[in-house]
């Protein structure tokens, strides 16, 4: 059996077997064939804190158990306030997301561009809600 090779940002080369054994079933992952991207909504810090935080820990958060998630005051917040589990989060979010901030910049650049209106999203539940709180903002001007 040959190994994949996955190639990071920083050049390493790890090797992963082509199949992985599930521990609590007789069932087996194989290892993909070509890359993918993967997507994911994000839930709003402001408006959603705990679906926010759930989204956190859910990515970045080692958990077998969805209970393990739920901090001393059965918040996902709380969770994610712990010293050590907060800093578990950033530092697999940094691994999984190096660019991260230059990701965000460019997006804010790009949505802060006048010349350029034509851009498609993939995320319409976060168009939407950017679509209404621009409504509000206009409404909220006009009424002043």
């Amino acid at each position: 059996m040959s190994n994949s090779q996955l190639t990071t940002n920083d050049g390493i080369i790890n090797q992963l077997p082509p199949k992985i054994k599930l521990l609590n079933s007789n069932e087996v992952m194989k290892c993909r064939k070509s890359k993918a991207v993967l997507r994911y909504h994000t839930p709003n810090r402001t408006k959603e804190p705990e679906k926010y935080f759930h989204h956190l820990l859910m990515l970045y958060y080692p958990w077998r158990s969805e209970d393990n998630l739920i901090g001393k005051e059965k918040t996902y917040a709380s969770k994610f306030y712990e010293p050590e589990t907060n800093a578990i989060v950033r530092q697999n979010q940094l691994i999984f997301e190096p660019d991260a901030d230059a990701v965000t910049e460019a997006l804010e650049a790009l949505r802060n561009s006048e010349s350029n209106n034509s851009v498609y999203s993939f995320d319409p539940l976060n168009d939407q809600e950017n679509e209404d709180l621009l409504l509000n903002v206009q409404q909220t001007n006009e009424n002043d």
